[in-house]
């Protein structure tokens, strides 16, 4: 991927972000568009052209109904912790906080949580760690995975809820976990396993 073509991947998947309803309907689309752009081979038209042909138009993507995807996303960035960082497993309750507290306040948040997966997508160091742009957006559905966690962990420890508070310090969780807990390369390898699917 020459430079201009990552360019123009990375403001496609900003625009998806803009345009996508909520944050499940645009990391769905960006999945259909990394699938498509992984069938280009060079040899004809250059990337930033098959990016440019990609649809403009949404899919739907389903609200997550339960913490279970997410908590296995969770788990996975939490053994890129080294194990002298690595917090002690908190996860008593997380299931039914997410179900009682999050899953009906969620659709509240579209426009913060759909910000947070466009500001994971841009200046991405997956771009650069991983092995092709689908390991991209599974890193950015991992994120929103584990903001999803750290809302039920707000929640079950509030007993109220999700609300713009709750949700803001389950963003700043999130990055916490993403950006000084897990070893960046080992993130980037695990959610590698998205270029053999």
């Amino acid at each position: 991927m020459d430079l201009d073509g990552y360019s123009a991947w990375e403001r496609h998947m900003v625009a998806v972000c803009a345009a996508a309803p909520d944050a499940e309907s645009a990391l769905a689309t960006m999945a259909l568009d990394a699938a498509s752009l992984r069938t280009w081979t060079g040899g004809g038209a250059v990337l930033v052209v098959a990016v440019a042909r990609l649809p403009r138009e949404t899919v739907h993507g389903p609200p997550h109904a339960s913490l279970a995807i997410s908590l296995a996303a969770y788990r996975e960035a939490m053994q890129c912790v080294s194990q002298e960082m690595r917090p002690e497993p908190d996860e008593a309750g997380l299931a039914e906080a997410f179900t009682a507290h999050v899953v009906p306040e969620w659709h509240r948040f579209p426009a913060p949580l759909r910000r947070y997966v466009a500001a994971k997508a841009f200046a991405s160091w997956t771009a650069y760690q991983g092995r092709g742009i689908a390991t991209i957006v599974r890193g950015l559905e991992a994120a929103l995975a584990i903001v999803r966690v750290e809302a039920a962990r707000q929640c079950r420890d509030a007993g109220a809820p999700l609300d713009a508070e709750r949700l803001k310090q389950a963003f700043r969780q999130a990055d916490f976990v993403l950006n000084h807990l897990a070893v960046g390369e080992e993130l980037a390898d695990a959610w590698s396993v998205a270029e053999s699917m």
